[in-house]
């Protein structure tokens, strides 16, 4: 795992990191001088207005960009060429962050999610972690108190080996831990673990709920109903799949793959 520090301050940030997040634009347009501070560190840079702004990521939280912004703005970074746009969101909103690229067409995939989830320690969410999100993160925002310089401190995040290059595949054994049988009536994390997959593969919009609460919105709730299994033969029908609706271990492993 990789650790990434960042703070509005650069002064507080210590020199022992390989990582580092900076922003491009706002208040606080850190980005060239942590630069130029640890030339050797990887940089995560983010922007918190978006627009035509250029950076790695985009900030999607109460006062800068909400998801429908940031899933624009990945959008177009994606037409640009870039790699993985990030997006940073609480580990809350990231259902609405899915939600709102799966309407542009945007799968999970082509995107690196950092959430912010604290209380938990040192981790990166997801269904087999902290259960925060039903999709795995990419890397996790756990504190905002760790030591800094000075007696300061700094935020911290956990990231993924493969955060800054490419995504490793799925071994048999991430795969094998998630083979629950799933069928309309089945509740629980491995619902909510496969509504998110149906998410992430690009159709969420067939779960919407439509009830306005965040998770809801994205169907993403651990209630496998008629909505859920619609959505499973669509997503079967695409994999060349019999169409039952009923995610076995060829399902499971279609979407995983």
């Amino acid at each position: 795992m990789i650790q990434m520090a960042d703070s509005i301050t650069p002064e507080n940030l210590p020199g022992v990191y390989a990582a580092y997040l900076a922003y491009v634009d706002g208040y606080w347009p850190t980005a060239a001088k942590v630069r130029a501070m640890f030339p050797g560190a990887r940089l995560l840079t983010l922007t918190v207005l978006g627009g035509q702004a250029v950076a790695d990521g985009c900030d999607c939280e109460a006062g800068d960009m909400g998801p429908a912004q940031a899933a624009a703005w990945v959008k177009q970074r994606l037409a640009a060429g870039e790699w993985r746009p990030a997006v940073y969101a609480s580990a809350d909103a990231m259902a609405g962050v899915l939600y709102q690229l799966d309407a542009l067409g945007i799968v999970r995939a082509r995107v690196r999610l950092l959430s912010a989830h604290y209380g938990e320690g040192s981790h990166v969410c997801g269904p087999t972690t902290c259960k925060a999100m039903a999709v795995a993160a990419d890397g996790t925002q756990w504190t905002n108190s760790a030591a800094g310089v000075g007696g300061t401190v700094i935020d911290l995040s956990t990231l993924n080996d493969d955060f800054f290059g490419a995504p490793a595949p799925v071994t048999p054994v991430e795969v094998d831990v998630t083979l629950t049988q799933l069928e309309n009536g089945s509740t629980g994390q491995p619902a909510q673990n496969w509504q998110g997959l149906l998410v992430a593969h690009g159709l969420g919009y067939l779960i919407a709920t439509g009830k306005g609460d965040v998770m809801q919105s994205a169907g993403v709730d651990g209630q496998f109903g008629d909505k859920t299994e619609a959505a499973t033969k669509r997503f079967q029908a695409g994999a060349g799949l019999p169409q039952t609706g009923v995610v076995d271990a060829a399902t499971w492993q279609k979407a995983l793959g």
